[in-house]
């Protein structure tokens, strides 16, 4: 004998019998795709902004002032070892790397070699000469001369310095112009002699090592360092976040340096800075500014998304409303027939999202500012584009199941009354269209508001919503237009081509879901 199998329940077949009606499950996939993609891409967008903002920041400030930056003039000799060895140690303690110090002494007047007396400074910077161009090299630790001098004067490796008095020349250096390599960029002020400015000075000796620059200190004996400065070399911030932490982490090594000087009774010693906070907080505020931008108009593209998975939903009730009232006869209540429509078009509405999501992250590309987006923002996206998709499915739900309710518990179908006919012949693309116009008018005088030095242009609320009503008055006159067309249907006569003629009908009789 045939053994019996269960009665197959329509929740079980529902997957399989969407594929009866390919066009609802594909309208629904659709609308749930481009649902998640303006969701996820809004929240791209901006942070590829923000990302752009911090990119360009970072270009064009040093490379040694996106973190802490400690600076001295007319600092004791005497106190510039202990205060180095402090930053360096707090540097380690808290994660930062091998900090770049420089000294800079006063002018100097004196013979370098055969010539007569020249006017130069005493400097040194740690790896300044891996980042120096080398015309000459002796065989020894001394002075490095600029060829600002040697073009002038006949100065070679081993020529005596202050008549041997200081440490003879080590070698000679292609001198830095301005502006300056990057590396040196901080130090333009110091590294460099404005040769077109009539600068007093001859050139830069910069010590080959740092203790040759202490010997020179020790037998010179100046009083104080025309300047002391150390900075820090960190990677380039690529996004705000990581800009904003390293600004953190550069305060808190700040107060544990000025602590530790304190608690050696060199109070004082040094000046920090932060130069890169104001970079910091342009880049944050050009990512609000994109997202307050795109998000009124993100916002309504998403409620047209979730409006269109609610006219999915209705249009899913029509065409299975033979077997909802079989299974309401039977004793389904309203949280069941919900239940269908997910098992029947959740699949579509999930896959669709996903593809959305995935889809919007891998074009950023080709769509956002050539900005890096931030790994929390990538989730913050992600997360709420998974939320649109919630709400898509439990939409699908919830008017399923209260067309049923309405239909078979409350006992009446929902009729229009006088209200609900005005209100959809209210000419609403007229009143978008003057909003639309008054945000033209305030976008019109959108440069007047914005103020004197600052980079960035000024939001202004009401010229925002200029596209947005202009998006929302182009669709109300075409679904206006549709619905007329769809009203006025009936006249038309194709029975010449009966498919053509039916399915015009067929939409006549769904002119709300169709619209």
């Amino acid at each position: 004998m045939r053994e019996a199998r269960g009665v197959s329940l329509p929740w079980s077949r529902a997957p399989r019998a969407a594929l009866s009606s390919k066009l609802t499950p594909i309208i629904a996939g659709v609308t749930a795709l481009l649902s998640c993609f303006l969701a996820t891409s809004a929240v791209l967008i901006a942070s590829a902004a923000g990302g752009a903002a911090t990119d360009y920041q970072a270009a064009v400030a040093c490379p040694d002032t996106y973190g802490p930056v400690f600076s001295r003039t007319s600092l004791p000799a005497a106190d510039a070892p202990a205060v180095i060895d402090t930053v360096r140690r707090q540097a380690a303690a808290h994660g930062f790397p091998q900090p770049v110090a420089a000294m800079y002494t006063g002018a100097f007047i004196t013979g370098i070699g055969a010539g007569p007396g020249r006017k130069y400074t005493i400097a040194y910077r740690d790896g300044a000469l891996d980042h120096l161009r080398q015309l000459q090299r002796g065989g020894g630790p001394g002075l490095w001369i600029g060829d600002d001098l040697s073009r002038l004067a006949p100065v070679k490796p081993g020529d005596v310095v202050a008549g041997g008095r200081l440490p003879a020349v080590a070698g000679i250096y292609h001198a830095l112009s301005v502006p300056p390599p990057r590396w040196w960029c901080s130090q333009q002020h110091d590294a460099t002699v404005y040769v077109y400015a009539n600068d007093p000075l001859n050139t830069i000796a910069f010590a080959s090592d740092q203790r040759t620059f202490d010997d020179v200190v020790r037998d010179v004996h100046p009083p104080a360092l025309a300047n002391l400065s150390i900075t820090f070399y960190l990677d380039p911030p690529r996004t705000p976040e990581q800009a904003s932490a390293y600004l953190d982490r550069s305060r808190e090594l700040i107060a544990a340096v000025n602590a530790d000087l304190s608690r050696q009774g060199l109070a004082g010693s040094l000046a920090a800075q932060t130069p890169f906070a104001r970079s910091v907080e342009l880049a944050g505020q050009a990512q609000s500014n994109v997202l307050v931008s795109i998000l009124p108009l993100a916002v309504i593209s998403v409620l047209v998304g979730c409006g269109g998975i609610a006219v999915v939903a209705l249009q899913w009730y029509q065409r299975r409303h033979a077997q909802v009232r079989l299974l309401a006869a039977r004793g389904a209540g309203p949280p069941a027939i919900g239940g269908l429509a997910v098992a029947e078009l959740g699949l579509p509405v999930l896959a669709g999202g996903i593809v959305g999501i995935v889809l919007a992250r891998l074009s950023v590309p080709w769509y956002a500012p050539p900005g890096e987006v931030a790994w929390g923002r990538q989730l913050a996206a992600g997360g709420i584009a998974l939320g649109v998709l919630g709400v898509a499915l439990v939409l699908l739900a919830v008017v399923s199941a209260m067309r049923a309710h309405r239909e078979f518990q409350v006992g009446r179908m929902p009729r229009r009354g006088v209200r609900a006919r005005l209100l959809a012949f209210f000419p609403w693309e007229l009143a978008t269209a003057g909003l639309a116009l008054f945000g033209w008018t305030r976008l019109a005088g959108y440069g007047a508001t914005s103020r004197v030095g600052t980079p960035l242009p000024q939001i202004n609320p009401l010229a925002l919503t200029y596209p947005v009503f202009v998006v929302l008055t182009a669709g109300l006159v075409a679904a206006r237009l549709v619905w007329l067309l769809l009203r006025a249907s009936h006249r038309l006569r194709l029975w010449s081509r009966p498919p053509l003629q039916l399915a015009i009908r067929r939409l006549a009789g769904a002119r709300a879901p169709v619209t």
